[in-house]
């Protein structure tokens, strides 16, 4: 889960050593690696169990806008001027 706090298992950090100087984002990358993996265990287990050609995995995001992480400007990080700026994926 790609959600603040960002936080992953130091291998996954060892990925990207080129980030090391900007940690949330090494975070946030080593997460989503964390995540590919994880799904990558369920895909071996449908197959391993035979379930795979009888399944549907599906992805959906919520394409929320940021709140909550590092950096975001202040007064504060939950200041409704900041966050859920999504445009132009808002839908009308």
């Amino acid at each position: 889960e790609a959600h603040s706090p960002y936080q992953a298992p130091q291998r996954y950090l060892e990925m990207y050593p080129e980030l090391t100087f900007w940690p949330a984002r090494q975070n946030l990358a080593g997460m989503l690696s964390h995540n590919d993996a994880m799904v990558g265990e369920i895909a071996t287990a449908l197959k391993r169990t035979g379930l795979m050609n009888n399944t549907i995995l599906v992805f959906s995001a919520d394409n929320g806008g940021p709140g909550g992480q590092e950096g975001v400007p202040t007064p504060s990080q939950f200041d409704p001027a900041v966050i859920e700026r999504n445009w132009p994926f808002r839908g009308q």
